[in-house]
């Protein structure tokens, strides 16, 4: 008899993690000197993901374990020969565990494990985005195993729409984890996902060892699509596999769900413009078209900068999406009473938007914003919206200068 498959968001408890600690590195050298002291060298694709999990080390003390990635190799300069590899990195934090992005495509410059044949890497690396290792694509130079065809390592940057669903926007959000799935399944849901829903963002879960309570599990990055998730949830459901609550998105002839498709109505993209301020160091107005830097200690620097139409309809839908315009103007404070690790840097942010019809605008203390797996439903998803604009400004050549290093 199949194993039921269970598809939840994780919670990470605030006992898991001991205090918060900066990841201190010594700066990489150079390509080819990096290239040297690696094990592996390679071009690859996120496509699985798992970890971390509660690993005990006393009583009613855990640690967070280890997450590991499977990678599809699209071209690697050393090692690393065989079409998928597993990479570990630390959980994260202190330990400069390596953020990747199920979807994302990435240079990565990998260490050998102690024990196995996996290959490790993290923050004190070389290892970063395909798209920002321009440096690393002139001075490596060829690679010795090619299956790109052809293709330009900027092809590699996420889209900013799914390509199977071209009407959905992919953006960053949270992996959803699937809990006791078949080795069977699991296989067939891998082999279906690039070509049915490639940006769906699920997680098989895959224990290294007995950790306790399934729920209990980190939710990692991806790169995810509103209807690539439904059509693999609903895969899933014709595999006869439970069915979760959801709402496709979209039905047979139609652009999106009914229910969505009648908010944007009620809420029409002419006029729209939004202003978005984190709080810290970022803010930007697209009514003024102002892009803005702000320094504790000196004269904030302000510079032009105007949306084209194609992204502020990213940012457009996403509010749609989450039903922006419903959201209580009077945003309460997020807290988790009793956790120990929730109080970070104060920050006022700032999030306003304009439909044709109406406005909304949100101000919160961002100081209680870590574990953001334990927020209600409002809260994740107006944090993914900030992961949009983020995304849709962090692509422009003038947020590179206003940002850059050195600046």
């Amino acid at each position: 008899m199949g194993k039921t498959v269970v598809i939840l968001s994780a919670w990470i408890l605030g006992s898991w993690s001991a205090e918060a600690r900066a990841c201190l590195c010594i700066p990489p050298g150079p390509p080819l000197e990096e290239m040297a002291r690696s094990e592996a060298v390679f071009l690859g694709t996120v496509i699985d993901a798992d970890g971390p999990y509660p690993v005990m080390v006393g009583a009613d003390r855990f640690r967070e374990s280890d997450r590991w990635f499977r990678l599809r190799v699209l071209a690697s300069w050393k090692g690393a020969e065989a079409e998928t590899v597993v990479v570990v990195t630390g959980a994260g934090g202190g330990d400069c565990g390596y953020d990747f992005r199920l979807g994302d495509t990435y240079l990565v410059y990998a260490g050998s494990r102690t024990h196995g044949d996996t290959l490790s890497t993290s923050h004190c690396s070389r290892t970063c985005p395909a798209v920002m290792a321009q440096e690393d694509s002139v001075a490596l130079g060829p690679p010795r195993i090619d299956r790109l065809g052809g293709r330009a390592w900027v092809s590699c940057a996420p889209p900013v729409r799914c390509p199977v669903h071209p009407n959905f926007a992919v953006y960053r959000g949270h992996t959803e984890i699937l809990f006791q799935v078949s080795p069977a399944l699991a296989e067939q849901l891998a082999a279906a996902e690039p070509t049915r829903f490639p940006f769906a963002g699920l997680q098989v879960d895959h224990p290294q060892e007995d950790v306790g309570k399934a729920e209990f599990r980190g939710l990692n990055d991806a790169l995810v699509c509103d209807l690539c998730r439904a059509k693999a949830q609903e895969w899933l459901c014709s595999h006869g596999q439970p069915c979760p609550d959801f709402a496709p998105p979209e039905s047979a002839g139609t652009r999106r769900e009914s229910s969505s498709a009648r908010y944007e109505a009620t809420y029409p993209m002419k006029r729209f413009a939004f202003f978005f301020d984190d709080g810290h160091e970022l803010k930007f107005d697209s009514i003024e078209n102002t892009l803005t830097r702000k320094f504790p200690a000196r004269r904030d620097t302000v510079i032009h900068l105007a949306l084209t139409e194609p992204e502020l309809r990213r940012v457009y839908e996403r509010m749609i999406s989450i039903r922006f315009f419903d959201i209580p103007s009077r945003h309460p404070t997020y807290f988790i009473p009793g956790a120990r690790d929730t109080v970070g840097k104060y920050a006022l942010v700032s999030l306003f938007g304009r439909s044709d019809t109406t406005v909304n605008s949100l101000t919160w203390d961002a100081a209680y914003t870590t574990h953001r797996e334990r927020m209600v439903p409002d809260w994740s998803n107006l944090y993914d919206l900030i992961g949009v604009i983020r995304s849709v400004l962090e692509a422009r050549p003038e947020y590179a200068a206003l940002f850059g290093k050195g600046n």
